[in-house]
């Protein structure tokens, strides 16, 4: 730190006064420095609506442009109501189907014809170290190679156990395996249900016939189930199978059973009642933002200004500074238009009646209520039940041109407006992917801070200039004085 001693001739303070003149020449840095802190806050702003919209968009309103969501389907049975059951998906048909079951789908199974071991096996500890107790006390091979339906198993009785093993052919086939410690034997399933085989075949010795005690006569095949479909006779692999959209699932043999699918108006109601809470809240957030009023009273402090204050105040002080940054902004703005303009747009729904949102019950309130929709339930569940597709396009329906959303849904229409305002925005403040110094805000951030770093050296330079001036003055006064002195001296003490 430089140290000067200064008003020594003049007895001027002039400390006091380059720091006073310094007050006056550091306004355009403090401005400068307001203006970046300033543009960061707002630039803020923008990241923290553009991550409001992302979520919205991508998150909520993306699930509207898909036919699923409002094409809930339920079913109800009739008849024996205990032999199958029943769900619906969305590409479910409307109608009725009859269902009757002769008999259950079953998988291949087959069982050691003999025990494979006697009393004091153990299924975890290796093969050859309990030769002895496998049964007929068998000269193991090192190794051995079998495959089950294909897939092959290799063995080292050395390292494996029996456990190690099964484990293996349950991992690695489409067949499970299970050895009872009681019967000492090994039995197996296929995976799946359905009119198969379980093809067993030793390919490096004779593991699975002398070792596992296989056989292939006690195989028991598996069978497909037999169902009859509105009096059609069907055979089906698994006692799972799909029906026009419907999920069927066999529980037992059984009379006939008639399934009726329907529109699931409560579930469509209760998703069309979600969209417009959704809606409604992310509308309601940007109209709050670009309706918040700017307070020029209040300006992002300096540091010398935050050391006279406690942080409760510099918080409450910075909320209100960064109030009404984004007030009235174009980007939002048009969102927001473009978000209201479902309530009056016309949807290609394929209905001469129900293609705006107004026809199937939802409508906007007062215009003091800035788009808010309101839902009529009655008038949509008469919708759903007249004409349901109609509701699905009236959100779902895509346009036919990638160039506009002419008679696209309503899911659609908000989809790509905030596509749109997203970019928009990320190329005016960036975005989490993108360096901020690419945006037109962080391109203007860069420009302040340069501007605050040439700035700080030219005050700098001022400084110094005021004190080379100050210093002059003292020289010349100091001059003056040893001239005075000299002259009073000359007349004797005399003064002039």
């Amino acid at each position: 730190m430089e140290i000067r001693f200064t008003g020594l001739a003049s007895g001027i303070d002039t400390e006091s006064i380059v720091t006073e003149l310094m007050k006056v020449e550091r306004l355009k840095l403090t401005k400068l420095e307001r203006n970046n802190q300033e543009t960061e806050w707002r630039r803020q702003d923008y990241l923290d609506i553009n991550a409001k919209i992302l979520d919205y968009r991508n998150n909520k309103v993306f699930n509207f442009t898909l036919e699923g969501t409002l094409s809930s389907k339920q079913t109800q049975l009739y008849g024996d109501t205990g032999s199958i059951t029943a769900k619906a998906s969305t590409s479910a048909v409307n109608g009725r189907i009859q269902v009757e079951v002769k008999s259950l789908a079953t998988a291949a199974t087959n069982y050691s014809k003999d025990p494979i071991a006697v009393d004091g096996f153990v299924s975890d500890d290796s093969l050859q170290s309990q030769d002895a107790l496998l049964n007929g006390a068998p000269t193991l091979s090192e190794t051995y190679t079998f495959a089950i339906n294909g897939t092959e198993i290799e063995v080292n009785t050395a390292e494996d156990s029996l456990d190690d093993i099964i484990e293996r052919i349950n991992k690695n086939t489409d067949v499970s395996a299970y050895y009872s410690d009681a019967e000492k034997k090994i039995s197996f399933v296929a995976n799946e249900t359905g009119a198969s085989t379980i093809d067993f075949t030793d390919l490096d010795g004779d593991f699975l016939t002398n070792i596992l005690k296989v056989d292939s006569t006690n195989e028991l095949a598996g069978t497909d189930a037999e169902v009859y479909i509105n009096g059609l006779q069907t055979f089906q692999s698994s006692n799972k199978f799909d029906v026009n959209g419907v999920a069927v699932t066999i529980q037992e043999i059984g009379s006939p059973t008639t399934i009726e699918v329907s529109n699931d108006v409560d579930s469509i109601v209760e998703s069309v009642n979600q969209f417009i809470e959704e809606y409604n809240e992310i509308l309601n957030t940007l109209q709050e933002k670009i309706g918040e009023d700017k307070d020029y009273d209040y300006y992002p402090l300096s540091d010398e200004e935050k050391d006279e204050l406690t942080e409760d105040e510099i918080e409450k002080w910075e909320e209100q500074a960064k109030s009404g940054l984004l007030k009235n902004d174009d980007y939002i703005t048009k969102a927001i238009d473009a978000m209201r303009s479902i309530s009056y747009t016309s949807v290609d729904t394929g209905s001469d009646i129900y293609n705006t949102l107004s026809s199937i019950g939802i409508t906007t309130g007062n215009y003091q209520e800035k788009g808010k929709l309101y839902l009529d339930e009655s008038k949509l569940r008469e919708a759903i039940e007249v004409d349901s597709e109609a509701v699905v396009n009236m959100f779902a329906v895509n346009s036919s041109s990638d160039e506009n959303t002419e008679g696209a849904g309503v899911g659609e229409i908000i989809y790509d407006a905030l596509g749109d305002t997203l970019k928009e925005i990320a190329d005016v403040a960036g975005s989490s992917s993108t360096s901020f110094d690419d945006s037109i805000l962080g391109k203007e951030m860069k420009e302040l801070d340069q501007d605050i770093y040439d700035w700080e050296n030219r005050l700098i330079d001022i400084e110094e200039r005021y004190y080379a001036q100050f210093t002059a003055m003292e020289l010349a006064i100091d001059t003056y004085n040893s001239q005075l002195e000299y002259i009073l001296s000359a007349f004797g003490g005399q003064q002039a």
